[in-house]
C-alpha cells in the first residue's frame, strides 16, 4: 500500500509470538471449483493508495484470461494494474489493460502459448492500485465484475474450452477514522509463529491502549515485542 500524505501510517504496531495452528488468509471464499475469482477487502484512508489484490483458484492449465472490473464509488481514480509476482506474470503472446477513467471500469486480457500455459496454481491474479481522493472518506466502493459487449470474464484452457469463473466481490472500505487490523497466518503444530498488528494513524498519537483475545486450543502466548514498529 502506497500513501501520498505523510500524516499517514501504515505500520506494525505489534508482533505477537504464539505457537499455534491457523487458517491462511484470502483463501477462496467456498468450495473449490473449476475457476474461482474473487476480490480482497481492503481497509484505507481518503487521499491515499490502495493496492487491492485480485485471487483465482485454477484447476486447469489456463492459456487466455480476460476480466473486466467496475468499481462503484465517488472521489477515487484507478491508477494501475501490476502482473508482478501474480499468477499472470510470464510474458504473454499478446494482451491489453483498458482503464476507463470516467466509467471507473478495467478490463485486463492475457493469452499465452499453448506450450507454455498458466498451470493451476491459487494465488493472485492481479494487483490493482487506486488512489483516494481526500474527499472519498466514509464510503465503501464496490469491485464487482462488469458485462461487457463481448461477454463476462473469460477463462480458456488448452484444449480450447472457455469457463465464466464464480466471482465474489470485494470492497475498498474508506475511513476518516484509524484503523487496526490483525495479521492471518498459516503455520503447523509445534511452531512458533508471529502474528502482526497493523495499523494506519490519521493523526500522531500520544498513547494507545489495546487490548487482545486469542480464541482456541493448544498454545501460548509467548511474548509480544515492539522492534520494528512504530511503538518501538
Amino acid at each position: 500500500m502506497h500513501f501520498k500524505n505523510l500524516l499517514f501510517c501504515f505500520v506494525t504496531i505489534v508482533s505477537l509470538f504464539i505457537a499455534c495452528n491457523t487458517d491462511k488468509g484470502n483463501e477462496p471464499p467456498d468450495e473449490p471449483e473449476e475457476i474461482i475469482v474473487w476480490v480482497d477487502t481492503v481497509d484505507a484512508m481518503a487521499g491515499t493508495q490502495v493496492q487491492v489484490d485480485v485471487y483465482a483458484l485454477t484447476k486447469s492449465r489456463v492459456q487466455s484470461v480476460r476480466l473486466p472490473l467496475k468499481l462503484v464509488g465517488v472521489n477515487f481514480d484507478i491508477d494501475s494494474v501490476s502482473f508482478d509476482s501474480t499468477i499472470l506474470q510470464a510474458n504473454p503472446l499478446s494482451g491489453y489493460i483498458i482503464i476507463d477513467s470516467s466509467a471507473k471500469t478495467v478490463e485486463i486480457f492475457r493469452e499465452y502459448a499453448k506450450v507454455n500455459p498458466v498451470e493451476p496454481d491459487t494465488g493472485v491474479l492481479i494487483s490493482l492500485f487506486v488512489s483516494l481522493g481526500n474527499a472519498a472518506a466514509s464510503q465503501t466502493i464496490l469491485i464487482d465484475t462488469t458485462i461487457l459487449a463481448n461477454g463476462d470474464a473469460l477463462f480458456v484452457d488448452v484444449n480450447d474450452v472457455a469457463v465464466v469463473p464464480r466471482f465474489t466481490p470485494g470492497s475498498i472500505n474508506v475511513s476518516e477514522k484509524s484503523i487496526v487490523w490483525i495479521d492471518t497466518v498459516e503455520t503447523v503444530p509445534g511452531n512458533q509463529v508471529q502474528v502482526d498488528v497493523y495499523g494506519i494513524l490519521r493523526t500522531p498519537i500520544r498513547g494507545m491502549g489495546m487490548p487482545l483475545r486469542l480464541t482456541g486450543a493448544q498454545f501460548d502466548i509467548d511474548s509480544v515485542s515492539f522492534v520494528g514498529t512504530i511503538l518501538d
